[in-house]
């Protein structure tokens, strides 16, 4: 398996894994109607404009991607959020998700040193990607009562994880005056 940057001729594959993890209720936030090629497009722009996203491949099929997006306002330009990463269904629990989580971060400290946070938000009940989060170096941050609706109706909390970058280079460098 190898990983690398998300291209634009990815695409159509992208549209056609995320319509298979959307099959899962519990799967993405996204239902398989709104997975369509206008939210692939969506995030092709957000990669473009300054966002990253990255692929997992094995025998030239791609199995798994994983993006985040900045917010495109200034105070905020230090993040990378919207995080969504989906997992081909018969490649899920095999280790794929985690190893594609490490790429990616591991690609954040090597060559986005502007970026000093990924954020997430997950399912309170989402236990397997959780356990994952936490063992790349997520840290929660909070719990949002009721944030989720599922698909049956009923709510559950939502929560919230963060990553911190080692190696950001913050841009402004404070002097000391005074």
């Amino acid at each position: 398996m190898t990983f690398r940057l998300t291209e634009e001729k990815d695409l159509p594959e992208i549209l056609h894994l995320y319509r298979s993890v959307a099959d899962d209720p519990t799967g993405i936030a996204r239902s398989k109607e709104e997975v369509n090629e206008s939210y692939i497009q969506s995030i092709w722009r957000s990669i473009e404009s300054g966002g990253l996203g990255m692929v997992a491949v094995l025998d030239n099929q791609i199995i798994g991607e994983i993006h985040a997006s900045q917010k495109g306002i200034h105070i905020f330009d230090h993040l990378l959020s919207f995080l969504t990463i989906g997992v081909s269904p018969d490649f899920q629990g095999k280790g794929v998700g985690k190893q594609l989580f490490r790429a990616f971060l591991s690609h954040v400290e090597s060559h986005r040193t502007d970026i000093y946070r990924v954020e997430l938000e997950a399912r309170a009940s989402n236990i397997a990607g959780i356990r994952v989060y936490e063992s790349v170096g997520f840290v929660l941050e909070g719990r949002m009562k009721n944030q989720t609706r599922n698909a049956d109706g009923s709510h559950e909390d939502g929560v919230s994880y963060a990553w911190f970058n080692k190696k950001y280079d913050h841009p402004i460098k404070l002097s000391k005056t005074r």
